[in-house]
């Protein structure tokens, strides 16, 4: 009983690691999709200028 501590000590780290991975995985998964929203409207802004220029 006398290493518990050290057993949640190592249990809170994994956790504490754990959860910052996810939200780093998190911050870049709304970056990339942010990209893509972006990439998606400048593509649907050429077509409508370029259909423009053929007119």
């Amino acid at each position: 009983m006398e290493n518990l501590q050290y057993l949640f000590l190592a249990f809170s780290s994994v956790f504490i690691i754990l959860f910052l991975y996810v939200s780093h995985l998190r911050r870049l998964t709304i970056d990339l999709d942010n990209e893509v929203k972006e990439l998606k409207e400048l593509l649907k802004s050429n077509r409508h200028q370029n259909n423009e220029d053929a007119c």
